[in-house]
Order: C-alpha cells, then structure tokens, then sequence
C-alpha cells in the first residue's frame, strides 16, 4: 500500500475566520493601532463543503491509519514475544517503522481501498453555505489582519503596517536578534537527548513558526490602551517529553499537599460551594502580570526542588524540561529572537509544556502563599489566584500586603482587587452573601 502524507483541514469558521462583519462603532480613543470590532453573523464552527477530491485524499488517509494499525495488530498477535521486548515509554511518539504486510489481509486492503474510487457525491447547496463561500473569498482578499482576543471571543482588523509595528515594538521589548547558529546549536542538544531515550529516530528538529499577537481587550484600560499577548508557536518536540514529567510531578505534588489548583470551572465551585461561613468572608483576586515570560530559571528551579521533596524527577528528566526553555521565537520577515535576559531561558506562550511549568511553578508559590494563609482559604488557575479573608477591610489590606511581598521576592508582579462580597473569577461570578452563584 503506498503511503499518504497528505493532512486534510476542514476551513471551519473558528480557524479561517470566514468574512466578518465590521462593526460601526469604533473608537475614538488614539491609539496605535486602533482595532476596529466586527461581529460573526453566525457559529464559528459551521464548516463550508469542500472539493470531491480533498475528501478523498482524507479518506484514503484514515484507511491508511486504519489498516496500518490492522496490520500492526496482527503482527504482534502472531509474535507476542517481540513485542514484550519492544515495550518502554515512547512518550506519545509513534514509531516511523511501517508494518509489515500481513498475507492475512491483503484481499481486504485491496477491497477497502477501492471503495474510494466508487464513492459518488450528490452536489449540496443551502443559504448559508452560499454565504460562508462568499465571506471566504472576502477574507481572502482584506489588506487588514484579523487579530484574535486574549480570552474573549472577538476579533479585529488591524492594518498590516500598524500589526507589523505593534508586533515589532512587543518582541523587542525582551527580545534581542540572534543568528541560524542558535537553531543549530538548540537542535545539537536536543539530538543528544533524543538519542539518548532512543528515540531520535521519532523526533523532528525545531520548526520555526512565525509569532503572532493576541488583544488583551478584557483590561481595565482597554481600549484606550492596547495591550498584545506575543504567542510563539516555535515548539521543541521534546516539550511533548516535558509536558508528560511535569504532568505526573503536578499530580503528585497536589495530591501530596491539597493545594486548590483549579483545572476547570467545576473545581472552583466544588472549593466556593465548601467554603464555610460564607457570609463572615471577603474576596480577594489577584492576577500575576505576563506570568509565562516572567517566570526565571531561579524561579522555575526553587519550584522543581520544591516538587523534588514531595515526589521523585531524575536528573535527566528535569534536563529536559530545562532544555525544553532553550527557544527561538521567529519575528517578521523570517528574523530569528532570543531573550535578553537569560537568552537560553524561555517559557513562551504557546509552547507545548507552558501550562505544565506554570502549573509547577504555582504549586511551589501556594506554598509561599501559606505563609500568610491556610491552604483552604486559597486557590490558582495558571496566573488568576483568588482567596478568602475573614475579617473586613483592615484585614484584607494587611493580606494584601503580604501577598504584594511574596510576589516582589520572587520578582513577580502582581495586581490585585478584593474586599467585596462578589466575585467574578474565571467564567462565573460568586457570590459570599448570598451563596450563589451565575
């Protein structure tokens, strides 16, 4: 059977951004660039019909998929000692060996395949895919770039030559320029370590993706002031590798100390719903500004030695999840950037263990936090912390306060809101007085 590397993407709404309808209200507000709001007239997720022959070639893909995994099935059911001796940890990583063929199977390979060339399609037509074909073409043919929200659902249009500018000034911000030679030198390492697990012949060197922006349009100032989130999709494959240590190390250190680490929504109702006296406490929020790229190597490594008492991580593996910091953000115009400040430190937004290392790192600063309250009375999703004060304003100021130092030590900023009895955290709002929430 010969071999199809073709990957089929469905041009759904959410990914392409079919044609937008611009908004009338902008702002008057100056500001560099000014972002005009435009609205979806409907879901993101419809998904417009594609050619006859981009179905084909996704099905003759998942056949492969298909019979491959059929094939492999056989091969060990036939020689279950062989693969007792193939068993270790890939890492999700799959084998590049192709199976052998299977005589077993092969009339029924032949007969499955043909069902591709025999399939027939009926021509399929309705208002809104009209529509949805239309905006495409739209879109394809604006000179603005479509800009996603930080952690809203809007979009905007922005000119390309203000983009570039804002993109520019944002990276060089922390980022200094760099030449091919870092790539190489990054990709050496990783080879080594690759190699090293054996599994080099599975792992792909470092791909350069160019960096994008999102719109923090949730801020306070917004948008008289606007704020961007540089997101680098630039990913070591071995940030796979990490992400699985740093998973389990998480885990165990949660489990080993009870810290409220919220995952989701219904972990933080399950903590509001448990609170007891609701009616005697106050809220206090705080958020830690640009949490990702202000995490340090001293930081990151006060958080592992701290995991490292409460579960087991091998010298190797916290090598690689310091390699894995080791990136290259790519700017406009193909330019290659490194951090100025520790340039072989970098957790980006993006990166394929940056929640893990986020997470290990709150982990260690709820045990700092414990120094100013009980564990039960607080709680971290990535950079949102929130808490509980007994006590009315003079109280909430003096935690306030200790909380601002702890961050300082760890040279974190922070900015903070409290004293109320309601609050909206994440994507509800709770409610200390009436004990409810929306």
């Amino acid at each position: 059977m010969s071999s199809f590397k073709h990957q089929i993407f469905l041009p759904s709404l959410q990914v392409s951004l079919q044609k937008l309808e611009i908004s009338d209200k902008v702002s008057n507000t100056k500001m560099a660039p000014v972002p005009s709001t435009f609205n979806i007239p409907y879901s993101q997720k419809n998904i417009p019909t594609i050619p006859k022959f981009q179905y084909q070639k996704m099905l003759v893909g998942r056949m492969e998929q298909f019979l491959t995994s059929m094939r492999w099935k056989l091969f060990w059911f036939k020689a279950p000692t062989q693969q007792q001796k193939e068993k270790k940890n890939n890492y999700g990583f799959k084998s590049t060996t192709k199976p052998p063929a299977q005589p077993e199977i092969k009339k029924f390979e032949e007969d499955l395949i043909k069902i591709v060339s025999n399939i027939e399609m009926k021509p399929f037509n309705n208002s809104l895919q009209t529509k949805m074909k239309e905006d495409m073409r739209s879109i394809k043919e604006m000179k603005e770039v479509i800009v996603s929200s930080d952690k809203t659902s809007n979009f905007y249009l922005i000119p390309r030559s203000q983009y570039k500018d804002l993109q520019a000034k944002t990276i060089q911000k922390e980022y200094k320029r760099v030449g091919e030679e870092k790539v190489d030198k990054i990709n050496a390492e990783a080879a080594k370590i690759a190699a090293d697990l054996e599994l080099d012949n599975r792992i792909e060197a470092l791909a350069l993706k160019p960096s994008y922006l999102t719109l923090k349009d949730h801020k306070s100032d917004w948008p008289g002031k606007v704020h961007c989130r540089l997101i680098n999709p630039t990913k070591t494959n071995l940030g796979k590798i990490s992400k699985s240590i740093l998973d389990r190390v998480n885990g165990e250190v949660r489990k080993a100390t009870g810290f409220q680490q919220f995952k989701n929504t219904k972990q933080v109702l399950d903590w509001f719903n448990n609170l007891p006296e609701k009616k005697t406490l106050r809220w206090l929020k705080f958020d830690v500004t640009a949490f990702y790229p202000s995490i340090t190597m001293e930081l990151l490594n006060k958080s592992i030695q701290y995991a490292k008492t409460l579960t087991h991580l091998t010298d190797t593996e916290e090598k690689i999840i310091f390699h894995c910091r080791k990136n290259i953000l790519m700017g406009p115009d193909g330019t290659t950037w490194q951090k100025v400040t520790n340039p072989d430190f970098d957790v980006s937004m993006g990166v394929i263990d940056g929640a893990e290392v986020c997470e290990c790192t709150g982990l260690y600063l709820l045990m700092r936090l414990e120094e100013v309250m009980n564990k039960e009375q607080m709680g971290l999703y990535r950079d949102d912390g929130i808490c509980v004060i007994k006590g009315g304003g003079p109280e909430v100021e003096k935690t306030k306060k200790k909380i601002h130092k702890i961050f300082q030590e760890e040279r974190l900023s922070i900015t903070m809101e409290g004293n109320t009895t309601s609050v909206d955290f994440l994507d509800v709002v709770m409610d200390l007085s009436s004990g409810t929430h929306k």
